[in-house]
């Protein structure tokens, strides 16, 4: 029985990565490094050491780097002050759900970029953070901790995420994987990585019996 979801933010609860392609073209564009659309997919899921040692190998980034880090951080806040990233559905969907389960969230972004109201936040019992954790997905440390905060045992939880990493790290720890189709892959790639259940919309968590 499943007693606690668990959420991945970006892409999960949040339509976030346009503004992150944004923030990263116009940072870095200011430092004279062009960085293309496929490029800046590729390191929105990255950790921020490989996306150094990416930029490193590809465009030259040198070690003074964390300058152009804090620029990008700047734009990303400056376009959020302009739009809700949040999906439409994803406050009402968050307090139907937490009538029946106990919520958390675990994530591979940093607290300060999670643009949720505080009304909608209060209804998550666990959130698990990039800076409460070493070892990224699909490593289980992180959603290990996150159980352990919810307290309750893996098999009574279902993670929900966007990417293979996702649902890699959900079945190492025990939990069901759900797959969300709202970033860059599709069913095929999700259900391949492990996936047993695909949504589009968070409204079909409310629907369906868990």
């Amino acid at each position: 029985m499943i007693r606690a979801i668990i959420f991945d933010y970006n892409q999960v609860l949040a339509d976030d990565f346009s503004a992150h392609r944004e923030a990263y073209k116009k940072a870095f564009n200011k430092y004279g490094i062009k960085l293309a659309d496929d490029e800046i997919t590729r390191i929105l899921h990255m950790p921020r050491k490989y996306k150094i040692d990416y930029l490193k190998e590809r465009h030259g980034l040198q070690e003074d780097n964390e300058h152009i880090f804090k620029e990008k951080e700047k734009e990303f806040f400056r376009i959020a002050k302009t739009r809700s990233l949040l999906f439409p559905e994803t406050e009402e969907a968050i307090e139907k759900l937490s009538k029946k389960f106990a919520l958390g969230i675990f994530t591979g972004t940093n607290l300060e970029q999670m643009l949720i109201p505080e009304k909608t936040m209060k209804l998550f019992k666990a959130i698990v953070t990039i800076t409460d954790y070493e070892k990224p997905k699909p490593h289980p440390e992180g959603l290990f901790k996150c159980i352990e905060r919810l307290k309750i045992s893996a098999n009574e939880c279902a993670y929900v995420g966007d990417s293979p990493p996702d649902m890699e790290v959900a079945k190492t720890v025990g939990c069901k994987a759900i797959g969300k189709t709202t970033g860059i892959f599709s069913a095929e790639q999700l259900k391949e990585a492990g996936a047993e259940i695909i949504i589009r919309d968070l409204k079909e968590l409310v629907e369906m019996g868990l």
